[in-house]
């Protein structure tokens, strides 16, 4: 069965709002394509306690990788390991679908994007494409 990956993160002691929401994004695709919904959810010790609220947005399993050092995680350092990671697959020849909030990496990383606002699809096509469209511009850089 297919699987789709998502990252949610915990910070000052709660779920971040955009987490719920990616998994439950994950979870629409993942119907479309029968696949699951995983996971990993990243904080300081006591995460795990989030782990049931993505449950309940749609993740099948909840892979928690949580550190003591998280005071000093760094989004920039982890969005680029993250960035690194799913090269290696695509080089392997698989297909890796993304859901993410950082249109650096989503930019830089992914040869084709399905943009969404509030849940509709407002664009769909390679980067150069859609940055360039109106209705992204106007939801995500304001007009």
């Amino acid at each position: 069965m297919p699987a789709i990956l998502a990252i949610a993160e915990q910070r000052d002691g709660s779920l971040r709002a955009v987490s719920r929401e990616m998994i439950s994004a994950a979870r629409s695709i993942a119907n479309t394509l029968d696949a699951e919904v995983h996971a990993a959810l990243i904080g300081p010790p006591g995460s795990d306690a989030h782990a049931a609220a993505l449950g309940k947005a749609g993740a099948a399993t909840v892979h928690i990788a949580s550190h003591d050092n998280f005071a000093r995680y760094s989004p920039d350092g982890f969005a680029a390991t993250l960035a690194g990671h799913i090269r290696e697959l695509h080089a392997e020849g698989r297909t890796v679908v993304l859901i993410e909030h950082n249109l650096t990496v989503v930019m830089t990383l992914c040869q084709r994007l399905v943009v969404l606002d509030h849940g509709q699809k407002i664009a769909e096509g390679p980067p150069s494409v859609v940055r360039e469209t109106p209705a992204v511009i106007d939801a995500y850089f304001g007009s």
